[in-house]
C-alpha cells in the first residue's frame, strides 16, 4: 500500500477510535464492557501501526515534509490520550484534570488528523 493511503487509513482509524470515545462518554459509567474494550484494543493497533508506518517514513523518505511530523505529533498525542484513557478507566474517582487532559489531547488528535488527511489530499 502507498504511504499515501497508509496515513489516510490510520487518520480515519483514530477519527472512528475518537467517535467510538465520544459514545462512550454520553453513555457513561459504568461502560458497557464489550464496546469499551473494542475501543481500547483498536486505540492500541492503531497507535501500533502508526508507530510502524513512522518508523517506515523516517528510515526511507524525505523527512522535510511536514506531513511526517503533523504524523509524529499525533502519535505522541494518542500516547498520552491512551494513558490517561487507562488511568480513567483504572479508578472510578479519576481527577476531573484527568479527564480535562484526555478530552484535551483527543481534540488535539482530531485537529491533527483533519490536518494530515487534508496535507495528504492536496499532494
Amino acid at each position: 500500500m502507498e504511504i499515501q493511503h497508509k496515513i489516510i487509513s490510520t487518520g480515519a482509524a483514530f477519527i472512528f477510535i475518537l467517535i467510538s470515545g465520544f459514545i462512550l462518554s454520553k453513555i457513561g459509567k459504568p461502560y458497557n464492557p464489550l464496546f469499551f474494550n473494542i475501543h481500547k484494543l483498536i486505540s492500541l493497533g492503531v497507535l501500533i501501526y502508526a508507530i510502524v508506518i513512522t518508523v517506515q517514513i523516517f528510515k526511507c523518505a524525505e523527512v522535510y515534509n511536514p506531513v511526517y511530523y503533523i504524523l509524529l505529533i499525533i502519535i505522541l498525542l494518542s500516547i498520552a490520550a491512551f494513558i490517561t484513557g487507562g488511568i480513567l478507566s483504572a479508578k472510578d474517582n479519576a481527577k476531573e484534570i484527568i479527564l480535562t487532559i484526555h478530552r484535551i489531547v483527543s481534540l488535539l488528535i482530531l485537529a491533527g488528523v483533519v490536518i494530515l488527511i487534508f496535507l495528504q489530499a492536496a499532494n
